[in-house]
C-alpha cells in the first residue's frame, strides 16, 4: 500500500510538471513596440548600472560595465533607441583616461591587470564608438602586440570565467584592437601578428559557449577562411537549446 502511495504520489507530480511545462512551451507573439519598450528598459539598466559602478569602484572601470555597454549605447542610437548621452559618455572618457593613467606601464611592458582582456575590450569599445587614435592607444596597442605567444594566441592572466578566462576571448579582442588602432607605418608588423593569430584560431576545438563564441569573432575580424567559420558557427548553432538559448558548458 505504502509503494502504491509513493508511485501514485510520484506520478502525480511527473504529470503536473509536464502541465506546467507544456504551458511554458508556446511562445506569445510579441509586438515590435513590446520589443521596443524592453531594450529600452534595458538600456536605462546599462546606463544605471554603468554610472553606479564608475561612481563607487574608486576610478576602476569594467569591461561588462563600461566597455561592452558602451557598445550597447552606440549600436542602440544607432537603431534609433534613446541613450543617455551622460552615461554614454562617461563610459568612454572612463576607458580612455584608464589607458592614458596607465600609459608608463605601456612603455615598459609592466602593466600588471588583464592587459589582453580588459584593454582588449576596451579597444573594441573605443573603435566601435569612433574614438581617434593617440600617442597612449599607440603605446598600448604595441605592448599587446609585444605579448603575442610564439603560437599565435595572447593568454589571459585572470582565471575569472566567461569573461576573462579564456585564450579564445584574448587573442579575439587582441587581434581586433591591433587592426583598429596600429599606426599604417607598422603594417608588416601587423599583417604578421595577425596571420599567427588566425593561424591559431583556424586549428582550436572550442569547447565552451564563450569559446566558440570568441573563435567566431576572432576568426572574423582576422580575415578567416570562409568555410571554416561556417563550420564553426555550424556547431555554435547546434549548441541552441530548444527554448531558445545557449548554456556556457554543454553539461549544463
Amino acid at each position: 500500500m505504502m509503494h502504491m502511495k509513493k508511485t501514485i504520489i510520484t506520478i502525480g507530480i511527473l504529470c503536473t510538471s509536464l502541465v506546467a511545462f507544456q504551458h511554458m512551451l508556446p511562445y506569445k507573439k510579441i509586438s515590435p513596440e513590446q520589443i521596443n519598450v524592453a531594450i529600452q528598459k534595458s538600456l536605462h539598466r546599462l546606463e544605471y548600472s554603468s554610472h553606479d559602478f564608475l561612481a563607487n569602484a574608486d576610478g576602476c572601470h569594467s569591461c561588462h560595465g563600461q566597455s561592452l555597454g558602451s557598445i550597447a549605447f552606440f549600436m542602440a542610437n544607432e537603431k534609433g533607441f534613446t541613450v543617455s548621452k551622460h552615461e554614454w559618455q562617461e563610459a568612454i572618457d572612463s576607458m580612455s583616461n584608464s589607458i592614458h593613467r596607465n600609459r608608463a606601464t605601456y612603455i615598459e611592458c609592466t602593466d600588471p591587470v588583464a592587459l589582453a582582456i580588459g584593454r582588449g575590450y576596451d579597444l573594441w569599445a573605443l573603435s566601435i564608438n569612433k574614438v581617434p587614435p593617440n600617442k597612449d592607444i599607440h603605446l598600448l596597442v604595441r605592448d599587446l602586440m609585444t605579448r603575442q605567444s610564439l603560437n599565435g594566441s595572447w593568454g589571459s592572466p585572470s582565471s575569472r570565467p566567461p569573461m576573462e578566462g579564456s585564450t579564445y576571448t584574448a587573442t579575439a579582442l587582441s587581434a581586433y584592437g591591433i587592426q583598429a588602432y596600429a599606426p599604417p607605418v607598422w603594417k608588416d608588423k601587423v599583417n604578421n601578428c595577425i596571420d599567427k593569430a588566425r593561424k591559431w584560431l583556424e586549428i582550436q576545438t572550442p569547447y565552451t559557449n564563450e569559446e566558440k563564441t570568441y573563435q567566431l569573432l576572432g576568426l572574423s575580424w582576422t580575415g578567416g577562411h570562409t568555410d571554416t567559420i561556417r563550420k564553426q558557427a555550424q556547431k555554435l548553432l547546434s549548441a541552441q537549446r530548444p527554448d531558445g538559448g545557449w548554456s556556457q558548458l554543454p553539461t549544463l
